[in-house]
């Protein structure tokens, strides 16, 4: 279930999103963020991805993250 953007920007305050709370928002599948994460030499330096239990940290703007997913989902 996605969730909306007031409750992503909310978290994104705290710096704190894990790769599915991302996948969630940009409308993919986790494992796609991952596999095509190493593939993207143009992702967003303030993104650091990681899987687990471990938390990516995130800190973007609402505007940011959906100029971001417009062109991923363009390519």
């Amino acid at each position: 279930m996605a969730r909306d953007v007031s409750y992503i920007t909310r978290d994104l305050h705290f710096g704190y999103l894990n790769v599915h709370e991302v996948a969630s928002l940009l409308g993919m599948k986790a494992k796609t963020i991952q596999n095509r994460y190493k593939s993207w030499p143009d992702f967003p330096k303030p993104f650091v991805l990681r899987t687990g239990s471990k938390r990516g940290t995130l800190r973007w703007s609402e505007r940011e993250i959906r100029k971001w997913a417009e062109k991923i989902r363009s390519s």
